[in-house]
């Protein structure tokens, strides 16, 4: 049974992106071809969205779910198709609606990427939301790793066996 104390408000998770992915680290974002953006659509993947598709997606009252699984995409997308989807909301989104059409319930799951920002298609020639024509630098990537364990460790399961995940 959940109570109240298992839900994680994902504003817990925002602060930790801020702390993380500050103006500091712009420079790897765009020496990496991205553009660090977040909180900015009411329903879509973490961390333009809230990572939570239910009626409570919007972050402010968004919570991740206890338990359940933790679906991990490669990365948001480019600027443009931010720009462009209409609402503020992710819920046509080809990827969304393949993972929803597993069966995975929504209420059980928690979406992210594991690269974080946008594809800077706006200065960037040959950018497509499939296709990104820039290396990573090795400081974002170990950004985003980082920021993935930390991701696993709110989703981890309780048992000493994944304790590493929290360090």
């Amino acid at each position: 049974m959940t109570t109240e104390q298992d839900r994680i408000p994902i504003s817990q998770l925002f602060t930790a992106y801020d702390a993380l992915f500050t103006k500091a680290s712009d420079a790897y974002f765009e020496q990496s071809g991205m553009v660090n953006r977040s909180a900015e659509l009411d329903y879509g993947f973490f961390p333009l969205g809230s990572g939570v598709f239910t009626t409570d997606s919007e972050i402010n009252i968004a919570y991740i779910p206890p338990g359940g699984i933790l679906v991990i995409g490669n990365d948001f997308g480019t600027i443009k198709y931010v720009d462009g989807l209409k609402h503020k909301r992710e819920e046509n989104n080809k990827t969304v609606l393949n993972v929803l059409g597993l069966g995975i319930e929504p209420e059980t799951a928690f979406f992210s990427n594991y690269y974080m920002g946008l594809r800077d298609d706006v200065h960037i020639k040959g950018v497509k939301n499939t296709q990104k024509v820039i290396a990573f630098v090795s400081e974002f990537e170990a950004l985003c790793h980082h920021f993935f364990l930390q991701h696993l460790a709110l989703k981890a399961p309780t048992s000493s066996e994944y304790d590493w995940v929290k360090k």
